[in-house]
């Protein structure tokens, strides 16, 4: 696993057990370790530790869904997927105009990053990950497009 995927566990982690008000000590009932050995175990800057299948999926089930698909994220990205909730494809409350309007807007956002990172002939690292943050957006606005479509009825 790379550092990256391992600072996003624990961000996430960080940031699920602070919105809770607890330390993130609490997940070591979740994976095996103790209380005492769960700083180390979820270091990710520990090089000698590598972090079991089971222990992410202990993890992912103890997590909410919002901390939850940060991860996932994380991972759908790194091999080019589009990570979406279920929750988000089967809301039937959010209307077809509403996703088109998000789509368009997203692409607009996309289209004038994109030519004002052009403008010194040179797209820097941080242009560059915003521009992939906007696309990796618009690409889930679309899956959510294509899924509500295809569950729209021709009665």
């Amino acid at each position: 696993m790379t550092n990256t995927f391992l600072n996003t566990i624990n961000y996430s982690i960080d940031k699920f057990c602070n919105s809770l008000g607890f330390n993130k000590t609490y997940f070591h009932q979740f994976l095996n370790c103790s209380e005492k050995q769960a700083p180390k175990f979820l270091n990710p800057n520990d090089d000698f530790k590598q972090l079991k299948v089971i222990d992410l999926i202990s993890i992912l089930d103890n997590l909410d869904t919002k901390h939850r698909k940060i991860i996932l994220d994380n991972l759908c990205k790194k091999y080019d997927f589009v990570c979406l909730d279920s929750a988000t494809t089967e809301n039937n409350n959010i209307s077809l105009e509403h996703i088109l309007l998000s789509i368009t807007s997203t692409n607009g956002e996309l289209s004038s990053n994109f030519l004002q990172a052009l403008e010194d002939g040179n797209i820097s690292l941080d242009e560059n990950k915003l521009l992939n943050e906007i696309a990796y957006k618009f690409r889930s606005l679309l899956r959510i497009f294509e899924f509500k479509i295809n569950g729209v009825s021709n009665d």
